[in-house]
């Protein structure tokens, strides 16, 4: 009986401590999880509760490695973003801005860090921006000029993740200012076509309807085949004009001395102007153009052409390029 009583109670002591001891370890095992278990040492455990920390511990090592590979993920996304020539806007629920990349920044005049969750509408305030984003209605880009100097730019906003915004910008100056030129400069081609064409309408109904002597029909000759030659001028300035729009960029690492491209435009003018006007040619030796070298003797040939016809007849022409503060100025 006493053997039985002494064996009961040696149970109950073993079981006591059993309990306290898996209490003690079962405590620094959630402390050691309440505290960075990433970065807090590992408890010294023991039997199921150092099975139980060390799954743990690979868990949160595979999370860890997880996030982090999501981050690094992010983080190249964003340096591609941040490198594009297009401006780029994350904006909140509420319209505040999330993240712009610096072309965003360049272009609406915005400070990356000290405008974030700043109302975009409190720092773009052109109503008709104002309108835009207030609409809903995103399928179509809007144009903006902003400015003093009038940039003009275009954007579109992209509903995306429940009632966040991507918003694009691109700046359109150049674009535009290159599409102005191409429709004046077809309007002023279409003007000038008109002329030759009603001068050579005109000799060939007068060549038809009345009677010429030879020297008469010779000389009406001449002029229809000058204004013949006209008509094949502009059309060639014409195709010139479509091939530039269609070609990719000239090469910036091919430079041509101006005095080369002053060469071939000197016996052009000079056979054009035929004696009748003082022209001077003149080229620094410093002054290298980098382009297309046939495109850049086209373009300044054209200007000296013009020169040419609309300087009065003893007038004088200079055409020139200076090298002044490390640029080259074509005069």
């Amino acid at each position: 009986m006493i053997y039985s009583l002494i064996i009961v109670i040696c149970l109950g002591v073993f079981i006591v401590a059993w309990a306290f001891f898996a209490k003690k370890q079962y405590e620094q095992l959630i402390l050691w999880l309440r505290r960075d278990a990433t970065r807090e040492e590992k408890p010294h455990l023991t039997g199921k509760w150092k099975e139980i920390a060390d799954y743990v511990e690979r868990l949160l090592k595979q999370r860890n490695q997880e996030n982090q590979h999501t981050i690094d993920q992010l983080n190249k996304l964003l340096g591609a973003i941040q490198v594009s020539p297009n401006g780029v806007l994350l904006l909140d629920k509420d319209h505040k801005i999330e993240w712009c990349n610096d072309t965003a920044a360049k272009l609406f005049h915005l400070d990356r860090e000290f405008d974030k969750q700043q109302y975009i509408t409190n720092l773009i305030r052109m109503p008709e921006f104002v309108d835009y984003i207030e609409s809903q209605q995103y399928q179509q880009p809007l144009k903006l000029t902003q400015g003093a100097d009038e940039k003009k730019l275009m954007l579109q906003l992209h509903p995306y993740d429940e009632g966040r915004l991507l918003l694009l910008v691109n700046d359109i100056t150049q674009i535009e200012r290159i599409e102005k030129m191409r429709r004046n400069f077809v309007a002023d081609v279409s003007h000038e076509i008109r002329t030759p064409l009603a001068v050579l309408n005109g000799f060939i109904e007068t060549m038809q309807s009345l009677p010429l002597s030879e020297e008469e029909r010779s000389r009406y000759l001449d002029l229809m085949y000058q204004q013949g030659r006209r008509m094949q001028s502009l059309v060639s300035d014409l195709l010139t004009l479509a091939r530039l729009e269609d070609s990719t960029p000239p090469p910036m690492d091919q430079w041509i001395a101006s005095d080369e491209i002053l060469d071939h435009t000197k016996n052009t003018v000079q056979e054009l102007s035929a004696g009748h006007h003082t022209i001077t040619i003149h080229a620094d030796a410093q002054a290298l153009i980098a382009g297309n070298e046939s495109e850049l003797i086209s373009a300044v040939a054209n200007i000296a052409v013009n020169a040419v016809r609309y300087t009065k007849e003893g007038g004088c022409i200079e055409i020139s390029f200076y090298w002044l503060m490390g640029k080259v100025f074509f005069v």
